[in-house]
């Protein structure tokens, strides 16, 4: 099961037009969930931890457990400075990186000579370029907040604490981008 639901593509940055009526934008977005979203909770969380949060969402459990419970929806906790903190969930920042891949993968089309952008005539071609670095940045922010909480908890999120000093993919979700991929 996914953490990662057609809600999140209802509105604001990741909003897709008619996506609860559109067969077949729906199936572009569940192949992009089932797709991206395993890939950026094993490269954010680490793979053992990725296990065990997969297990406890697939498993569906009556009994919450906190461990998996405050990083998919989110806690308020205290930081080292004893200042009380926000952080909003995985869920959101899985959304960002799902809808930043979309439109990467969707937005131009290869042919035999390289990449092209389909364009009809008279009409313009608006690079998606902007909406996907903003995507990316909130996405980094979260993840950003996430480590944050984790730190807070390090004996807890053990598994993640050990992981994301050495993981050069975890490290990539916590750099900035812009429009120009830089």
């Amino acid at each position: 099961m996914n953490i990662t639901t057609i809600a999140w593509f209802q509105n604001g940055i990741t909003n897709i037009p008619n996506i609860v009526t559109d067969l077949a934008r729906k199936s572009v977005l569940n192949s992009a969930i089932a797709t991206h979203e395993p890939k950026f909770l094993r490269e954010l969380l680490g793979y053992e931890f990725y296990k065990g949060l997969q297990a406890y969402v697939d498993a569906a459990p009556i009994v919450p457990n906190p461990l998996y419970d405050d990083i998919l929806n989110g806690v308020e906790y205290r930081d080292s400075n004893g200042i009380l903190q926000k952080y909003d969930g995985i869920k959101r920042a899985s959304s960002l990186y799902i809808f930043f891949n979309l439109l990467s993968e969707t937005a131009t089309t290869w042919n035999g000579i390289g990449e092209y952008a389909p364009i009809a005539e008279g009409g313009k071609i608006i690079s998606p370029a902007r909406r996907m670095s903003d995507c990316w940045n909130l996405m980094m922010d979260s993840n950003i907040s996430l480590y944050q909480f984790i730190a807070t908890k390090q004996t807890e999120y053990a598994l993640v604490v050990a992981y994301v000093p050495y993981s050069k993919e975890a490290q990539n979700l916590i750099e900035t981008t812009n429009e120009y991929g830089i």
